[in-house]
C-alpha cells in the first residue's frame, strides 16, 4: 500500500480533469460555453515549450512528506514512504 496514497490522488485528479473537458464539450454543443473559453482541449502532458519534450512531475500528498530545515529557506524534502531526501532552498 505504499504508492496507494499517491497512485489514489493522481487518479482523482486525472478523473477530474476528464469530467471538466467532457463538460466543456457539452457546453459547446449546447452554445452555452462561456464567452471568455475559446479554445480547450483534452488532458495531456506537460511539454517545455522550447524543446517541445515532455516535462516529468511528480505529486506528493501534503501528509506523505516532512521538512527537515537547516537554515532560513533551506533544508531537506523527506518522503515517509521511501526516506529519499530532497534538497530545496527558497
Amino acid at each position: 500500500m505504499i504508492l496507494g496514497f499517491n497512485a489514489q490522488a493522481v487518479i482523482q485528479k486525472n478523473d477530474e480533469a476528464w469530467k471538466a473537458f467532457f463538460k466543456q464539450l457539452d457546453l459547446k454543443k449546447q452554445s452555452k460555453l462561456p464567452p471568455h473559453i475559446r479554445k480547450f482541449s483534452p488532458p495531456g502532458y506537460w511539454k517545455d515549450r522550447e524543446t517541445g519534450k515532455k516535462e516529468m512531475h511528480i505529486f506528493v500528498r501534503s501528509d506523505r512528506y516532512y521538512l527537515e530545515p537547516i537554515k532560513e529557506g533551506e533544508g531537506y524534502l523527506v518522503l515517509k514512504d521511501f526516506n529519499p531526501r530532497i534538497r530545496y532552498a527558497g
